[in-house]
């Protein structure tokens, strides 16, 4: 029996799964762990393909996404692994975490995928081209996501501390998740093995229905949608069709404002929520990818 292997990993989870030669589905697990390739390194990678090893002896191809992988020769030294331990595969298909989200979200029609969760993107395909928007890191961008939610909440607390910002009601949050203690908030912002946690604080953050968190929510949305209006024309998509993905979208406020502004700026949009699991679906476009 054939075959064909699916990953989704990121920094947090490695998501695995595998499909047969009619893409019923044999194995589907998943491990927590950072397998960032830039993060994790090669050592960790490869282990874990070790792993995979033992357990199946006829892969013939993969399709993995991988959040922090993106260079020409993190590809090559990334196919290497898989190819020396899975000795019977034929075909290998990286992509990043972005691209494999929108790989299994489209795969054979054109589309605009938007991510909301720990990060944020926009990323769009039509026929054999992409575009992108958003998606510049935590540092600089990353609008609309949940560490950028948690950042602007602290600066804007920070600056209250500072004597130039007013009180406001959220803050209330900030001092108990923190202690009261903003050298702590300093400390935990800084260390990156903290990011998911500061991002995932924005859950409590936006449950807050005050103006300040709505007025975030909503500034987010709107310069997002701006984005998705750019990869639309990029790419010359008439009708688009726009999935979401990310925990943001959870939030109901935050979903509503997205609803509302992208009907208001594309009035055509086919909006839908995005696949979650993405392993599954490149599993079948290994399998899709091996016919050709």
């Amino acid at each position: 029996m054939n075959e064909f292997l699916g990953i989704d990993a990121g920094g947090s989870n490695f998501r695995i799964a595998v499909v047969d030669d009619n893409e019923n589905i044999i194995y589907h697990n998943s491990l927590k762990g950072n397998f960032n390739y830039t993060s994790a390194g090669n050592e960790i990678i490869n282990n874990y393909f070790k792993r995979i090893k033992k357990e199946f002896n006829n892969i013939k191809a993969v399709s993995i996404a991988m959040a922090g992988i993106g260079t020409k020769d993190q590809k090559i030294q990334l196919k290497s692994i898989i190819f020396n331990n899975l000795q019977n595969c034929k075909k290998v298909n990286i992509f990043t975490d972005a691209e494999g989200s929108l790989e299994a979200n489209f795969q054979s029609s054109s589309g605009i995928l938007i991510i909301c969760g720990t990060g944020s993107i926009v990323i769009g395909k039509n026929d054999n081209n992409t575009c992108r928007a958003g998606g510049w890191g935590y540092l600089l961008d990353d609008e609309g996501s949940g560490f950028w939610f948690s950042k602007k909440i602290v600066m804007e607390y920070l600056r209250y501390v500072d004597g130039i910002s007013s009180n406001k009601e959220i803050f209330d949050l900030v001092n108990e998740k923190f202690n009261g203690s903003p050298r702590e908030i300093i400390s935990d912002f800084y260390r990156p093995e903290k990011r998911n946690l500061m991002a995932s604080l924005s859950l409590d953050f936006l449950k807050n229905s005050n103006s300040y968190i709505k007025d975030l929510i909503n500034t987010s949305v709107f310069h997002n949608v701006q984005r998705i209006k750019k990869v639309k024309k990029e790419l010359k998509i008439k009708k688009a069709k726009i999935a979401f993905m990310g925990g943001m979208f959870n939030n109901e406020f935050f979903l509503d404002s997205f609803k509302k502004t992208l009907m208001m700026e594309i009035e055509d949009a086919d909006i839908s929520k995005g696949i979650t699991e993405i392993e599954i679906a490149l599993a079948k476009n290994a399998k899709k990818g091996c016919e050709l």
